[in-house]
């Protein structure tokens, strides 16, 4: 057990005192004069031994100063605290002299209070009689005053009906009728009540016929089915029917509205067609509620709401799940049908660029305000998650839009561009890139950072839109790239394909990333989790890069097939007993020389910045080739044969270089070449034109290639599959090389 505070030494207190205030205690020393362990002789002794006269003397003025001051000091505090202990009697004093008005007071408020009690029992014991008779004439003026409204209730349900005021007509019936059919055996009252029932089945029936008005609103057909089920007038299940129907009907006419374009002016209309489309789903929700499923609070003291609870079916727990589902799926059926209706309204601009985005987001406003105000309390409506996902609609038809404008406007200005072997593409591919880099920066971007803007938040947050205008503007690119490798299907123009070969190859070299960058200042960077964005943007432009940049090495071997067709190769006579004399290179091979320079200086064009040759070499050494003969050296036949089918003529991947593109239709040309010889049967005067014709191609098509020995190679396949064809060849010699000198 732990000891008490007071048990404690002094010391100990002290110390557990320092240790709470954190008091630092000095180190004891005995010549320290504010040591408690201060000896006086052993520190006047020490003084005497280390110091002088004049610093002993100086220490004693020090010491007698101090003491001054201290003295002072006491005095001081001594005249403080007697003044406040003064201050403090005084104050005592004066509250005991307070406290002691005060009970004088409180004594005289008891006897008060006293007498108080005392009168008012008494008066309350005299009056007593005379109260009970005022609540007796008070009951009495109450009935007085229902038998006088009794007495007046058929004028006054006359007075309503003549003025088609049904709903008070009702409730002044309803809140009597009961009283009426308990005193139905007095004569008087019997009366009224067969009166009564005359006007009434007279508002019925007008309640009836307002009810079939095809001109009547929710609201009014609404009332006139209270008014039946409150008069009993039909069966519960005859006038569920007919509410049904009725409402089907009326809806069915409203959410048809005349479609016009969104401007200014149709704005306010559209905007009040929601308001008041909504409000009567909304009311029909709340009647038919109230009518047929649960009986509401009478919270309300509109007279619809007041018919309404009067007029209260109380159904079977059956009827009550009839009554939920076909009101769940009546709801659900046209809330789809009312935003069928507003998305035919909401048509877009031909012009995708020139839409006003704050018209949409006004007319998306209100429905979203209406449908929160108005139907969102009501458990039987879903319709402001669907609005939610309508708008979501609405902006990816936009933004899709807007791309999609991009891309109709890209391929209506390549069909522009004209069919002609001398076009300057270079220009063309410049024009292009400038204009789609405009279209989507100055024109699309300006329409889409609306939807970022924080006005415009509506249309989901921000990080949702960015990411949105992101995907689809990856969209864009691929579909672009999809649908430019598609016109493969499509017969386009040589020049056609290989504009758009450059322009992909263009996109690929910048144009893409700046795209990208210009969509991320304005765009991206005001998402909140951006940088969970621009983590990904690397990668997209990347991959789009490759993608772009396969599409135009595809459409550049599409091209080399396309130009190789353009290079005519008549068939063979199939005569092989034919004698036709050889004059020279046939015709063909010279016109097919000269659609190769056309092409040639086509391929130049387009890829003008690439490294000039110096000259194209027209060499007019003659290259000594052994004609091939049936005792060449086989080896070396067989070799050639083994490098020649290893040849790809037509890869997937063409270098983006005129020189890559020149190759392949060479070798394309030169394929074509052999396959017409295998299936061909020849003369000796076939055989001696190929001759002649293929060194005529190893003279003017080797400047064309990267590899003048694989055109080689080719052109031997050939003049060998040449040879297997003759009967009897008889290869030229001599005649050889003068053709080949000749056009050396």
């Amino acid at each position: 057990m732990s000891e008490s505070v007071e048990s404690l030494p002094t010391r100990r207190k002290r110390d557990l005192l320092k240790q709470y205030y954190e008091v630092q205690e000095k180190r004891e020393d005995p010549l320290d004069i504010d040591s408690e362990t201060y000896h006086p002789e052993l520190a006047f002794n020490t003084m005497s031994k280390t110091l002088t006269l004049t610093e002993l003397v100086k220490r004693e003025n020090r010491l007698v100063t101090d003491i001054k001051d201290l003295d002072g000091n006491i005095k001081s505090l001594v005249y403080e605290n007697y003044s406040k202990f003064i201050s403090a009697t005084d104050t005592l004093s004066n509250m005991r002299k307070e406290a002691e008005e005060m009970e004088r007071q409180l004594v005289q408020l008891e006897n008060k209070i006293t007498n108080i009690t005392g009168s008012s029992q008494a008066l309350h014991g005299r009056y007593a009689a005379e109260r009970a008779k005022i609540r007796q004439l008070a009951g009495v003026h109450s009935v007085v005053q229902k038998l006088g409204f009794i007495y007046e209730l058929p004028g006054q349900l006359n007075k309503c009906n003549v003025n088609n005021q049904i709903a008070k007509a009702v409730l002044y019936y309803k809140s009597t009728s009961g009283l009426l059919q308990h005193y139905q055996n007095l004569p008087a009252l019997k009366q009224i009540d067969d009166e009564c029932l005359i006007i009434m089945a007279s508002v019925g029936r007008k309640a009836h016929r307002k009810i079939l008005d095809q001109k009547a609103t929710g609201q009014e057909i609404s009332g006139g089915i209270a008014v039946l089920l409150a008069l009993k007038t039909m069966s519960e299940d005859e006038i569920y029917l007919l509410y049904m129907t009725r409402m089907k009907q009326t809806f069915g006419t409203l959410l048809k509205p005349k479609s016009a374009p969104v401007d200014e002016k149709s704005m306010d209309d559209i905007q009040k067609y929601c308001t008041t489309v909504l409000k009567e789903l909304a009311q029909f929700i709340y009647c038919f509620e109230g009518l047929f499923i649960k009986q509401m609070d009478k919270g309300s003291s509109s007279e619809l709401d007041l018919l309404v609870w009067k007029a209260h079916v109380n159904p079977t727990d059956e009827n009550r799940s009839k009554y939920q589902k076909d009101l769940q799926n009546f709801v659900q059926e046209h809330e789809n049908l009312f935003l069928s209706a507003v998305d035919g309204l909401l048509q877009l601009p031909s012009d995708i660029t020139q839409i006003s985005i704050p018209l949409y987001m006004n007319i998306l406003n209100t429905m979203k305000g209406e449908t929160e105000s108005l139907l969102l309390p009501l458990q039987y409506s879903s319709l402001s998650a669907k609005v939610d996902e309508f708008t979501a609609n609405v902006l990816n038809r936009i933004i899709s839009g807007i791309f999609g404008k991009v891309n109709q406007g890209l391929f209506g200005r390549v069909k522009e561009i004209p069919q002609q072997m001398n076009l300057d593409i270079v220009t063309q591919v410049r024009q292009l890139t400038s204009w789609i880099k405009e279209t989507l920066i100055v024109n699309a971007l300006t329409v889409l950072e609306t939807f970022v803007h924080e006005k415009s938040s509506y249309f989901g947050n921000i990080d949702t839109v960015a990411r949105k205008i992101k995907d689809s503007l990856l969209q864009f690119w691929t579909l672009l790239s999809q649908e430019i490798k598609h016109q493969k299907g499509k017969r386009m123009a040589m020049t056609h394909i290989l504009v758009l070969s450059r322009i992909c190859f263009e996109w690929s070299q910048g144009v893409i990333e700046a795209v990208f960058s210009m969509y991320t200042q304005r765009v991206f960077q005001l998402a909140k989790d951006f940088e969970s964005i621009e983590q990904t943007l690397p990668n997209i432009v990347q991959d789009l890069n490759n993608e772009f940049k396969n599409t135009a090495q595809l459409l550049l071997g599409r091209f080399a097939n396309l130009a190789s067709q353009e290079l005519q190769l008549e068939p063979f006579k199939q005569d092989i007993f034919a004698i036709q004399p050889i004059t020279g290179v046939s015709k063909q091979w010279t016109d097919n020389y000269t659609i190769l320079l056309n092409i040639e200086k086509l391929l130049s064009r387009a890829f003008e910045d690439e490294r000039k040759d110096v000259g194209r070499k027209q060499s007019t050494r003659t290259t000594k080739r052994q004609v091939m003969t049936p005792s060449k050296d086989r080896f070396m036949a067989d070799l050639d044969k083994i490098f020649q089918d290893r040849i790809e003529y037509l890869p997937t991947a063409i270098e983006l270089s005129k020189r890559a593109v020149l190759n392949v239709i060479s070798r394309l040309v030169v394929k074509r070449l052999i396959e017409t010889i295998r299936t061909a049967i020849l003369s000796n005067s076939d055989y001696q034109q190929l001759q002649v014709d293929i060194e005529f191609m190893r003279l003017q098509f080797w400047p064309f290639t990267s590899d003048p020995q694989q055109i080689q190679t080719l052109l031997d396949e050939a003049n060998r599959s040449a040879l297997s064809r003759v009967f009897n060849a008889v290869p030229l010699d001599s005649l050889v090389s003068r053709v080949t000198l000749g056009f050396g």
